[in-house]
């Protein structure tokens, strides 16, 4: 975080956009505190039972559940009877709490009276699925005083929160109709910090989630460092914003905090003037606009969605080979949207009406020769003609780096042509070039983003 001024006098300062999170922090750290509960509405012999749900700093939520008597192997054989497994409503001084279905991802049960079962949860929230429908929301994130979170990267807000201004505080996406605020706060005296993403508007809950996880991986992408771990997803008090109605615990994967991420602004800048002597006007942070069209591609094309998480996970692979791997997976889905997208730009024959006439004459001669041929290898055949005109996998690749204006070295097109042992099974064949394989320290880490960004951030809107 980077401040103009000591903490003192930055509460004069001028600031785009005022943050209020002490209720929300104050409202986790209450909600991570031991409760008990009673489970109620249950058909399953766990009803009335007395439960105490606490978070654990390295296991997450842990719910214990008292039963009042030990039961038999009809219920310790097969814990479902017990419909631990099923939705749980329980309540406490009269508020209702909520564990989802299929909520558990470890069980212990104690063969002592009375009976104790341990669960460890994915998920648990205070108030029920209705209650956090029709609201403002804010996600809260924990993260290590170790995770870099760098907000520079983009256009950013100046960030006031209490008596501290944060020039490189906030950045302000736009997509989907919808206004999001994305921000990194440190609390002073307990060192904890947090992620924090919070929606300008009215929307529902699934929405929500479904958005602002396209922000978290676009980001993560984008920086090279994805924030999982545990997420507090917060229902605002309808007219007093800076209060916690309702809280929504999940529990997720691992972050993948590799600290690579895909522009250095100082730098990208030099090579620019190095290489274009008339091009002056570079920026040096990508703009509000691109990154909430990165955003909003993420958000509504899964397998782009799946493409990025697989380009942070390679990053934090060490193992080169197992990178290039990686790298070879995302290079090829990634080239599967562009072609689905521009198909008459890559393949052999840019003409639709002579595709027809000559796949027609190939029916022509297969029709003329089936009594020779069995009902399988008509089949092979006919799926052969359907997609005659589609390029060969090397082309498929380099083509959009030319539709694109990336010109590739050599080196890179002859590494492209080898991706296909890294997905059939030939990896021990890749040629290495120098002391490290090139397929990973060269084209991906410089080719593979150029094409993410430039045809899928900043045609969203076209494509969509």
């Amino acid at each position: 975080m980077v401040k103009d001024v000591n903490k003192k006098n930055s509460f004069f300062m001028k600031h785009d956009i005022e943050k209020e999170v002490y209720w929300s922090v104050s409202a986790i750290e209450s909600f991570n505190k031991e409760h008990a509960y009673k489970i109620c509405d249950n058909k399953f012999i766990i009803n009335n039972s007395i439960t105490t749900i606490e978070k654990d700093e390295k296991e997450g939520m842990i719910c214990k559940i008292f039963l009042e008597k030990l039961h038999g192997a009809k219920y310790n054989q097969n814990p479902e009877n017990f419909g631990i497994f099923k939705e749980i409503i329980l309540e406490s001084t009269g508020n209702k709490y909520l564990i989802k279905e299929d909520s558990i991802n470890s069980l212990s049960i104690s063969l002592s009276s009375p009976q104790v079962l341990t669960l460890g949860l994915t998920h648990f929230q205070s108030g029920l699925k209705e209650d956090f429908e029709n609201r403002k929301h804010r996600l809260v994130i924990p993260i290590n005083e170790n995770e870099e979170v760098n907000i520079d990267l983009v256009e950013f807000k100046v960030l006031k929160i209490g008596g501290t201004v944060t020039v490189r505080g906030l950045i302000h996406i736009f997509f989907n109709e919808k206004n999001y605020h994305l921000f990194r706060y440190k609390n002073d005296d307990s060192g904890k910090q947090y992620l924090i993403i919070d929606c300008e508007e009215i929307m529902p809950f699934s929405e929500f989630k479904k958005n602002t996880n396209a922000i978290i991986t676009s980001f993560g992408y984008l920086t090279g460092n994805l924030f999982n771990g545990e997420y507090y997803y917060q229902a605002l008090k309808v007219g007093e914003e800076s209060m916690i109605d309702f809280i929504y615990y999940e529990k997720r994967e691992k972050s993948a905090i590799t600290n690579m991420p895909i522009l250095d602004p100082m730098r990208f800048q030099e090579y620019i003037k190095t290489i274009d002597k008339k091009r002056q006007d570079i920026p040096l942070r990508m703009s509000i606009e691109c990154f909430s069209n990165l955003c909003k591609v993420v958000s509504l094309n899964e397998t782009y969605s799946r493409c990025c998480n697989l380009i942070i996970e390679g990053n934090q692979s060490k193992q080169l080979l197992l990178r290039a791997g990686i790298y070879s997976i995302a290079l090829e889905t990634l080239t599967n949207i562009i072609y689905n997208e521009s198909p008459e730009k890559i393949n052999p024959i840019p003409e639709k009406k002579l595709v027809e006439l000559i796949k027609n004459k190939f029916y022509g001669i297969l029709n003329e020769y089936e009594e020779f041929i069995s009902d399988y290898g008509k089949r092979v055949l006919e799926s052969k003609i359907n997609s005659f005109n589609s390029p060969t996998n090397t082309k498929k690749l380099s083509k959009p780096f030319e539709i694109y204006g990336i010109k590739l070295s050599t080196e890179d097109i002859e590494i492209l042509s080898h991706r296909n042992k890294f997905l059939h099974g030939s990896s021990g064949q890749v040629k290495k070039l120098g002391n490290n394989i090139i397929f990973v320290k060269k084209s991906y880490r410089n080719t593979r983003h150029k094409i993410i960004t430039e045809h899928i951030s900043s045609r969203a809107d076209e494509i969509f």
